[in-house]
Formats: structure tokens, sequence, C-alpha cells
């Protein structure tokens, strides 16, 4: 059920023979997850799932609060902004890769609203270099993010960018014989590399969450000569492969079993 929720603080201690006790940390969120599993049930029906509960998603994107970057994280904008998205029975906001990495103050509200995220990193429409110094610096940004976000019980599901795979399925006859290394470099730094980074909230021997996914939207890479599909946005085709198998991050993204207070 969407509304507000009650958020849980846990506070650690640590005795100290030698003196007083010590305040370790301070968590102001606390949740439980669980393993998750991915079911079509029918053609065209990807779907989340929360506390084992399918859930029907009802969102939005989410672009910066404003034009000017360093005012998008006022509070009361977002607050305003958040609250009317609960108010309107809003249960997922997604987070627009042309955009900004929101504030603490954004993703604290969206747990105290149980509104789920869907976050994309901050990359949008176009093609990015592979030089090193720029491949390391996106790839600090990303585990530096990420890290940041994946305590929020919100989180729901994160993915490397906004739109590139269609951007680059749809511009085929105007990229010409740069096409085929811009899927090449494309898949070298999204699919490669910062899919790769995103493993630090994916551990397997702790509570995962849903794998990242390569794009928004995404089929995944096919195994078929490895070429990014034609149509990433085709649910039928998802649901429809047959032979054709998508990575197993776009297998696992649909459904998540989180502790979040949302029923």
């Amino acid at each position: 059920m969407v509304g507000i929720h009650t958020l849980f603080v846990l506070i650690l201690f640590i005795p100290n023979n030698f003196a007083k006790t010590i305040l370790v940390e301070e968590l102001t969120k606390w949740t439980l997850r669980n393993k998750t599993s991915y079911k079509c049930r029918t053609m065209a029906e990807p779907f989340f799932r929360v506390n084992c509960h399918p859930i029907f998603m009802k969102g939005a994107n989410y672009v910066p609060a404003h034009t000017l970057p360093e005012l998008s994280a006022d509070a009361d904008a977002v607050a305003h902004l958040l609250k009317s998205a609960n108010e309107a029975n809003m249960n997922m906001i997604r987070v627009w890769g042309g955009g900004l990495y929101e504030s603490d103050t954004f993703y604290n509200l969206a747990d105290f609203y149980g509104l789920l995220v869907w976050q994309d990193l901050a990359f949008s429409q176009a093609a990015y270099p592979l030089a090193n110094d720029f491949v390391a610096s996106v790839c600090v940004e990303t585990v530096q993010n990420a890290q940041r976000l994946s305590y929020h019980p919100s989180l729901a599901l994160i993915v490397t960018n906004n739109e590139i795979e269609l951007f680059l399925s749809s511009n085929k006859s105007d990229f010409g014989e740069n096409a085929t290394r811009m899927d090449s470099d494309y898949k070298a730094l999204f699919i490669e590399t910062l899919i790769q980074e995103l493993n630090v909230i994916s551990r397997k021997d702790f509570s995962p969450r849903p794998d990242p996914m390569a794009s928004t939207p995404s089929l995944g890479v096919q195994e078929s000569g490895k070429n990014l599909s034609n149509n990433p946005q085709s649910l039928q085709v998802m649901c429809t492969f047959g032979t054709t198998k998508m990575d197993s991050a776009l297998k696992r993204i649909q459904t998540l079993c989180f502790g979040i207070r949302l029923l």
C-alpha cells in the first residue's frame, strides 16, 4: 500500500572496558531483503515483486527540480514533489539518467513515502569515450554513488544509462561505418565495465537486490553474435526470445522482494 511508512533507527554501541561506551554508527533506515525470481506470466508482462507480491508500478520520471544544479537539491522543493507523488498514489520514481544523482534528502524522503526508486546512472543518449582517464573517473563516480544509495530501502533497481541502446539502434544509418565501433565501445564501457562496478551493491552472499540493468530500456546483450538489440524497447521480444538468451542482469530486474514497508 502506498503511504507514509515507519522507518526504524538502529544505533550500535561497542562497550569499551577502558573508557566510556563508544557510538559506532547510526543507521537511519533498516530493512531486510530477500532473494527474488523472475516470471513473465504472459507476453509483454514483466513486473516487480515487493514482499513476494507482484506489484503494478505507477510512477513518473524525475528530472532535476531546478535548471540550476545547485538549486535542484532544495529540500522544500524535493519534499513537495515526492509528497505530491505519494498523494497521487504513485509507488515508483525513475531518476532520469540525463539529470543528476539526487541529494540524500531525495532518497530519505523516498524511503519515508514508500516510493521505490528506479535509478539511472548519469549517462544519456550519447556516445561516451573509452579514454583511460575518463573510464577511471566514471568508475569512481559509479562506485561512490552506488555505495551512497545502496542502504536505502527505496532503491529498487540501478541502470547504467538512459536510452543509449535505443540511441545506437535508432541511428545506425546515420552512424554509417562507425556504427559497429560505437556498439563495441558502448558494450565495453557500460556492460563490461560499469555493470561490473555496480556489483558492489549486488553481493550474492548478503541480501541481494536485483542485478543492475544495462540501459533504460534494454533487452540485454543477445547471445548470438553478442549484438545489441535492434529494438530495445520491445517487451514482446523480451518475453519471447526463444533460443536467444538475455543476460543475467535482465532476467532478474523485473522482480524484487524487499522488506520495504509497502504492503
